[in-house]
């Protein structure tokens, strides 16, 4: 008797999953790689993470522990602290979560407040890894328009007016409002007061990203989100892994005591490392890391201008962007006539690549745009890289 056929994902839930492709990691290898959204290594304090290590080792057993550990109240408190200077905002321990990166934040926030099928609402373009964890959870997702001022606050009404209409709820609504992932944008000051009175009107929760909020090149920040908010309604995530290094995995949400018991109740988790919250805490406290984000913001400032100067120089004719006042990343669209299949094929000939814009939206549009990363090259692979952009794009032109 044959054997039947087995298909492990006819056992996956939900169907969504198997919509999903690999995330676009950087690649080993000889490629010039504008995919990631990774710090340069070079950053890495190494020195003052190691003996930030040895004191927690030497001074708290208790952090080779589950979570929840004295670890974790260290690094609650010099939070509360940051947030007391950054945002003028008072909080208590029971108002701090501490996560495994801002991913974890994100996806504890939809396993808490987001049913199959209930309506969220995304930025388009928006973070690749936040789109595939709303895509997991099966959830119902709306993409309205980032320009140059951030989220598009009067499309935002438009909708909710229309899906309140339809009888569907906003329950959340996920935003990267300062040095936007992709596009690189800042949201006005006046779309985030617009954001918050619509949060108060329709009843949702807002998601704010803070991941990229210290990399600011030239210009002023307006105030958060979570400073603003005086309903509870913003739930203000943040990691280390742009300011420190990505292997700490240690991030955090703060927000209402019920939202952080709502999100400590999901958890599948016995709590992120108590040694790394520990050495974080320590390492943070001292000073050092704010003086370490004084020394990186530079390094990232010449990358944006090197990668600015050789797409002037080398694609001008072929593309557009804006010039991003802070962050990673740059958003291009490709010129008319231009088959963005074919650009892709020619670049990875040339020894480049990126990620396709279509990976940033919910409804898969925008396949004539991608996402250009310049945080991890250095200025000389920046300059070859563009030119080989350039060569590509010359080729597929008209």
């Amino acid at each position: 008797m044959p054997v039947p056929t087995f298909d492990p994902l006819s056992l996956a839930a939900p169907a969504a999953l198997r919509g999903l492709a690999p995330y676009p990691f950087p690649m080993p290898g000889p490629i010039i790689n504008f995919r990631g959204g990774v710090p340069d290594p070079v950053t890495f304090p190494l020195r003052d993470l190691a003996d930030a290590a040895q004191r927690v080792l030497r001074d708290d057993p208790t952090a080779l522990q589950y979570g929840y550990t004295s670890a974790y109240q260290r690094l609650s408190d010099y939070l509360i602290s940051r947030y007391a200077r950054d945002d003028g905002r008072t909080l208590n321990p029971d108002q701090i979560s501490i996560n495994a990166g801002a991913g974890q934040a994100i996806a504890l926030a939809c396993t808490a407040f987001v049913a199959p099928g209930d309506a969220v609402i995304l930025e388009a373009p928006t973070f690749a890894w936040a789109l595939r964890i709303w895509k997991m959870h099966d959830a119902h997702t709306t993409g309205i328009p980032v320009d140059g001022d951030g989220l598009q606050t009067d499309a935002l009404e438009t909708k909710l007016r229309q899906l309140r209409s339809e009888g569907r709820p906003i329950k959340l609504l996920y935003t990267v409002p300062s040095f936007h992932n992709p596009t690189g944008a800042v949201l006005s000051a006046g779309r985030r007061r617009r954001l918050l009175a619509l949060a108060a009107e329709y009843g949702f929760l807002i998601l704010e990203d803070n991941t990229y909020r210290e990399f600011r090149f030239e210009g002023d920040l307006p105030p958060s989100l979570f400073a603003q908010d005086a309903g509870g309604r913003v739930v203000s995530i943040g990691t280390f892994s742009k300011i420190i290094a990505p292997g700490v995995r240690i991030g955090w949400a703060a927000g209402h005591p019920d939202v952080v018991r709502a999100l400590a109740a999901v958890r599948g988790d016995l709590g992120a490392s108590p040694w790394m919250a520990g050495v974080v805490a320590d390492y943070a406290s001292s000073g050092k890391l704010d003086a370490h984000i004084r020394d990186i913001v530079p390094l990232y400032h010449a990358k944006r201008d090197r990668i600015v100067a050789s797409l002037s120089e080398r694609c001008a004719p072929y593309l557009r962007w804006r010039t991003p006042p802070g962050g990673f990343f740059i958003w291009v669209t490709i010129a008319d006539g231009i088959d963005p299949t074919k650009l892709a094929a020619a670049a990875e000939l040339e020894g480049i690549s990126y990620s396709a814009g279509h990976l940033y939206m919910a409804d898969a549009s925008a396949r004539n745009t991608f996402r250009l990363s310049y945080s991890h090259l250095s200025l000389a692979e920046i300059d070859r890289g563009i030119a080989a952009l350039g060569r590509a794009l010359a080729r597929c032109a008209p």
